[in-house]
């Protein structure tokens, strides 16, 4: 009898206290921790993602168990770090450059916690912030919305004003040398030689001869039937966004007689534009990244699409991926490696709204209007992490990136603003 109750004794305090072995190999005991085999109910597909230099995102496949499981804790180099009710957890606060091991477990509406997930590491981010510092700037007299920068000279779509050539030789006092007022509202513009192409929204695209950057002079246009938004030129085409319209492709071979190619209808609005090989990348707001085949520019199609969660405004293609201007859901990083079959590789919430990007090696320039200029750290497209930013005065439109400065196209109050960038 004696016997008896000793080993009922033992079997209640095997219940009470359970064992585990934690990432580092350290035991450690719970008292409601003890998980009968057949409610198991461990995380699995735990995932750690570097997300800056302070930051590490997880996710990991939600849990279930017959009571109902109601929240998950986590755990960093063997300690608990924070709780979350749904399957993901963002943990801020870390040092650059440092490795960080996590696991998850479970608990339910009866108390009960699982055992850990199998541990996962992941590494933050060298912390390699840029600085930014105002160069110099130039009030344009309209609404800046689009930029080029070419040689010496910063080419500004100005809306009502038209086209502005500004010197920017130095960047510390740039200054007008020529002007044309296009009829339209100049919305972008890209030049190629000794011609500037605008979209100038309601009267279509124009051709501007800027041989004498003091004297810009028209020397012919197409009306295309939407609002010119952007254009972009490769060769004898100039591609443009055309709003309601879609692509327009027009041939420019004779700069003086523009001319009709070919078109495709996107299903929205097309507000920017980005060649590159046989393809168009278009931004076409609430349909969002349209790749199209235009090896044949009479006769443009779609290759392949993809629908990003905001207003799709403006992308720039390198490399294997495409970079979307996503509006008030920041910069989307799309895989083109497969332009049938886009897949997003990464993203980055930027705070305000995403309006024009531009890339340059392992950076993103984001025009993000009422915060300024965002920049973006791309070295890992799964992990974009700003690493600098300046609040320009006006609402940046759109940004060109060229060696040590970034060129702000900055709408209503800051006209075009030059930031250094070291």
């Amino acid at each position: 009898m004696r016997n008896r109750y000793l080993y009922i004794m033992l079997f209640i305090a095997g219940i009470m206290s359970f064992s585990y072995v934690g990432c580092g190999g350290a035991s450690s005991t719970s008292g409601s921790s003890f998980v009968p085999a057949d409610t198991d109910f461990v995380p699995t597909g735990l995932i750690a993602v570097p997300y800056s230099s302070s930051q590490i995102n997880l996710t990991w496949s939600a849990s279930t168990d017959t009571v109902g499981v109601i929240g998950y804790k986590v755990y960093c180099n063997d300690s608990q770090v924070g709780t979350s009710s749904t399957a993901s957890y963002n943990n801020t606060g870390l040092s650059p450059a440092t490795n960080y091991t996590y696991t998850v477990a479970a608990y339910d509406a009866a108390d009960i916690t699982s055992a850990q997930s199998p541990c996962v590491s992941a590494t933050t981010l060298a912390d390699s912030n840029l600085t930014l510092t105002l160069a110099g700037s130039y009030a344009t007299p309209a609404h800046a919305l689009g930029i080029h920068v070419a040689g010496n000279y910063a080419y500004v779509a100005d809306g009502a004003s038209g086209l502005l050539i500004i010197d920017i030789s130095n960047p510390a006092n740039p200054t007008l040398t020529g002007s044309i007022d296009t009829p339209g509202d100049a919305w972008n513009v890209y030049v190629s030689g000794a011609y500037a192409y605008v979209a100038d929204d309601w009267s279509g695209l124009q051709v501007i001869n800027i041989s004498n950057p003091a004297n810009p002079t028209l020397v012919g246009s197409y009306d295309t039937p939407g609002c010119s938004q952007d254009v972009y030129v490769v060769g004898a085409y100039a591609y443009v966004a055309d709003f309601s319209f879609g692509l327009q492709i027009i041939n420019i071979s004779n700069p003086t007689a523009p001319a009709l190619a070919g078109s495709y209808d996107t299903p929205n609005y097309a507000q920017g534009v980005y060649v590159a090989g046989d393809y168009a990348y278009v931004a076409d707001e609430f349909t969002g990244l349209l790749i199209i085949n235009i090896a044949n520019p009479a006769n443009p199609a779609l290759a392949g699409s993809y629908n990003t969660p905001g207003n799709a405004q403006d992308v720039y293609v390198s490399g294997a991926y495409a970079y979307v201007a996503d509006n008030f859901s920041g910069l989307q990083i799309i895989d083109i490696s497969n332009p049938a079959t886009p897949a997003l590789a990464g993203s980055y919430r930027t705070a305000n709204q995403s309006d024009g990007v531009y890339v340059s090696g392992t950076y993103a320039y984001i025009a993000d209007n009422h915060a300024g200029l965002r920049i973006i750290n791309i070295s890992n497209p799964a992990a974009p992490a700003l690493t600098g930013s300046y609040n320009t005065p006006g609402c940046a439109k759109n940004v060109y990136a060229l060696g040590s400065y970034a060129y702000v196209a900055d709408y209503d109050l800051g006209g075009l603003q030059i930031i250094r960038i070291e």
